[in-house]
């Protein structure tokens, strides 16, 4: 008897989600696919307003990590600073997945416990790092290659080592190579946070939602990695100074986030979600 209540409340649940996704979609349509990207962005902002500790905390956290990495240059420094990398890459892949809940939760007019920002940090670290190993190492890896394969080649040539814009212009063409992975995983990430644990399954969830919203999920997909290229075209640090490099820094970090909270919205209005995301969730589900 219980399984018949709870079969029935469980389609009753889903009937429900079905009608107000139809009613989200009609609501997209309406105002079109642009307009609703432009609103998600408003919605982050105000998510911001609600929760002023999510844009601090991460830009504390993600240049207070890149400025340890730099302090640590000195040749004798170097085991630490292979440590101290790996700590704030672990580190920082949990909190990937915390900001997607503390919007969630500031979405619902929620807040977020001092203790959960360790707690779901801790929960989000292994999925992220798996996600970061599988699809960001290779590329890491390639891009090393051509810099080092510069290198050489100006040494045994006798010719200047590659100057900074070089370098730069290396790294922009290799982001660009990037691009269509940053594009698929749009809604890889925020499926690791609010959906699943599972890795196959986040891609899965990811590609059709990709692909079943466009071109609705077109901003979500495009505007991120061209911001990010644009970023990477400005004034180099040696112009703008420690401080300026600093700002610039702080500015793309917020800009990141602000794409972030806009995706999550988005996603959110599409699949049901508790407030605790799936931080819990059993493996692979």
């Amino acid at each position: 008897m219980e399984q018949i209540v709870g079969s029935k409340q469980n389609c009753a649940h889903e009937a429900k989600l079905g009608s107000e996704r139809t009613r989200v979609n009609a609501e997209e349509a309406r105002l079109g696919a642009w307009q609703v990207f432009a609103q998600d962005l408003i919605l982050a902002s105000r998510a911001w307003r609600n929760a002023p500790l999510l844009p601090v905390s991460s830009v504390i956290i993600t240049l207070g990590s890149s400025a340890l990495i730099r302090t640590l240059t000195a040749p004798d420094s170097y085991p630490l600073l292979v440590a101290a990398t790996i700590l704030m890459s672990v580190a920082l892949a949990g909190w990937f997945g915390t900001e997607r809940i503390w919007y969630l939760r500031a979405y619902r007019g929620k807040g977020i416990r001092p203790v959960e920002l360790w707690t779901l940090t801790r929960a989000f670290t292994l999925r992220y790092l798996g996600l970061g190993l599988l699809v960001f190492v290779p590329i890491l890896v390639v891009l090393q290659v051509v810099v080092l394969w510069l290198v050489r080649s100006a040494l045994v040539g006798n010719q200047p080592l590659p100057g900074e814009s070089t370098i730069r212009t290396t790294t922009i063409a290799m982001f660009l190579l990037n691009v269509p992975v940053d594009v698929f995983l749009t809604f890889v990430t925020p499926a690791l946070a609010y959906t699943t644990r599972g890795i196959r399954m986040a891609l899965g969830i990811g590609w059709r939602m990709l692909r079943d919203e466009w071109p609705r999920s077109a901003g979500y997909a495009l505007v991120p990695p061209l911001a990010v290229l644009i970023s990477l075209q400005t004034l180099p640090e040696s112009v703008l100074g420690k401080i300026g490099g600093l700002v610039l820094s702080g500015v793309g970090v917020l800009l990141n986030l602000w794409f972030k909270g806009a995706t999550a919205a988005f996603y959110l209005r599409r699949y049901d979600v508790n407030d605790s995301g799936a931080a819990s969730s059993p493996t692979g589900s």
